[in-house]
């Protein structure tokens, strides 16, 4: 059987370029693109946004390169293999490994959202978007990437971080896409200050080794908690 994730050990050095180049599609497959979008933004309305995010060329552990492509054709490739195939796209996500003290953060998603309604996953978890391009320069910041969506998702500013370190590149062969995994450590107060006034999660959770863990829940979230506490065996605070 097909192995669905694989896993690349990340240098803490890890950063992302954006390459030069322009990509380009036919004009029949944008076609196709534009009569999923219309069906999409018909079901979803104003959740839905055809911003840029970052598509990947070559991966290493020390280094990420590629290239912007707009929202609606990663979205189309996720929902349709025939698509994927011709666009041979590879979206590239950011995800939040939160901890404080021995509890990994988990958000459950909001009803809105295009995938995974109702499941839980680790929260914080996005795109990987312009936001995140360090000013002037052609590279992105993972960690401020991250930490954009920390903010968003969770409420939880910088002041409540003391530390985020690239883990893992995982390869999503069922998405097509790039995980970039970070380890967050938070202050101990931390708990007391998230707020589930946004429209990505509904509620929050503490996971640990020693709970169960909540159904249903997203499987590459149920893939990287395995990873991270068979890799961290004994390390939790």
């Amino acid at each position: 059987m097909t192995e669905t994730f694989q896993t690349l050990e990340l240098d803490p050095s890890f950063d992302i370029s954006v390459v030069d180049g322009e990509w380009s599609i036919s004009s029949e497959l944008a076609a196709q693109v534009a009569s999923f979008w219309i069906e999409q933004k018909a079901r979803l309305g104003e959740h839905l946004f055809d911003g840029r995010v970052f598509s990947a060329v070559d991966l290493s552990p020390t280094q990420l390169n590629g290239q912007w492509i707009r929202y609606r054709y990663a979205a189309a490739a996720y929902m349709h293999d025939e698509i994927a195939a011709q666009l041979a796209i590879t979206p590239v996500a950011v995800n939040g490994i939160t901890r404080c003290g021995d509890g990994v953060l988990l958000g459950k998603r909001g009803p809105h959202v295009a995938t995974y309604a109702g499941y839980w996953e680790l929260a914080p978890s996005g795109s990987l978007d312009p936001k995140a391009l360090r000013g002037g320069s052609d590279t992105i910041s993972c960690k401020q990437a991250l930490l954009q969506e920390l903010t968003e998702e969770t409420g939880l500013s910088e002041q409540h971080v003391s530390s985020v370190v690239p883990k893992y590149a995982v390869r999503d062969y069922s998405t097509r896409a790039i995980e970039l995994v970070l380890d967050i450590d938070l202050h101990p107060k931390a708990r007391d200050a998230l707020s589930t006034d946004h429209d990505e999660y509904t509620e929050f959770l503490w996971h640990s080794r020693s709970t169960p863990l909540p159904s249903p829940i997203v499987p590459l979230t149920h893939y990287l908690l395995s990873t991270f506490f068979r890799r961290n065996r004994g390390q939790e605070r």
